[in-house]
């Protein structure tokens, strides 16, 4: 039989290996993003449950619909107080930066604009179902969606911009591999006086870079592996929360009221799991 230390070092390491992942966990819901994520997630999964099952379980899907709203409800009470924070970020995204083009620029300026007129169009149309104030709060909720469509599709620009660079550069970090002599060798496997292999230069973002023969900064390709990765991600959350954003819009417009609430589910589930990857990360 174990002797008593034994016992209680192997109920100690137990003890650890369960409050580790709970003590993660907690962390990650203690932030107010993350939190709000998970509701998300929560919210269209119980959308797309319901309509799944609305008509072999019309009790279960209805019920599954009452957690849906209240969750959506809940978020937009909470949205209340984002208007400073976010403002805050914004000032911070406005300051010029150094390694950023005209083009990206405007669209940095574009979606802060877009998503900080967001909150306070919607606490009005908010107030206006609440009867706090007499305004017709139909046009306002399309205005919010408006806005939220503009955030998206710039989004969706500037990933496929990602896409398209870090797909050039890798393309172009394989072909200058295949160029060079054997006898020289890759950075980071014993090449011997090439400046790839003996000049590393940081840049923004703790993208690590080599020097190519012309001096140019370039990045490795596991970094341009990660932004292309993540540049996927993205544009598969944009499209699945463009998809919902054209659905919610009046009727008439491109697939306006068209999709079931099995669909509109499915989308946003899709984009807040995409959301949790990236906030665990």
């Amino acid at each position: 039989y174990p002797d008593g230390v034994t016992v209680i070092y192997s109920l100690r390491m137990a003890v650890h290996a369960v409050a580790s992942p709970i003590q993660g966990l907690s962390s990650f819901l203690e932030n107010y993003w993350c939190r709000n994520q998970v509701f998300r997630t929560v919210q269209f999964a119980s959308g797309m449950l319901s309509g799944l099952l609305e008509t072999s379980y019309p009790d279960v899907a209805g019920k599954l619909m009452i957690v849906s709203g209240s969750i959506s409800e809940m978020r937009v009470m909470l949205r209340l107080l984002d208007d400073l924070p976010a403002l805050a970020y914004n000032l911070q995204n406005w300051k010029p930066k150094k390694d950023t083009g005209t083009i990206t620029r405007a669209l940095d300026i574009l979606s802060s604009i877009s998503g900080q007129l967001y909150y306070p169009i919607e606490h009005i149309a908010w107030a206006a179902d609440s009867r706090l104030v007499s305004v017709n709060s139909t046009r306002l909720w399309t205005w919010c969606i408006c806005l939220w469509g503009i955030s998206l599709l710039v989004g969706l620009l500037q990933a496929v911009r990602t896409l398209l660079r870090t797909s050039r550069e890798l393309s172009e970090l394989r072909r200058s591999r295949d160029s060079e002599p054997s006898s020289e060798g890759d950075p980071g496997q014993g090449g011997s006086s090439s400046a790839e292999t003996s000049n590393p230069i940081p840049v923004p973002k703790k993208r690590v870079t080599f020097q190519d023969q012309s001096g140019a900064g370039r990045a490795s390709p596991s970094t341009l592996r990660k932004e292309r990765f993540l540049s996927l991600l993205a544009i598969v959350k944009n499209v699945s929360d463009l998809m919902n954003a054209v659905n919610w819009m009046p009727e008439g417009f491109l697939w306006a009221k068209r999709l079931s609430t099995f669909w509109v589910g499915l989308f946003g589930t899709v984009s807040s799991l995409v959301g949790l990857y990236k906030l665990s990360g």
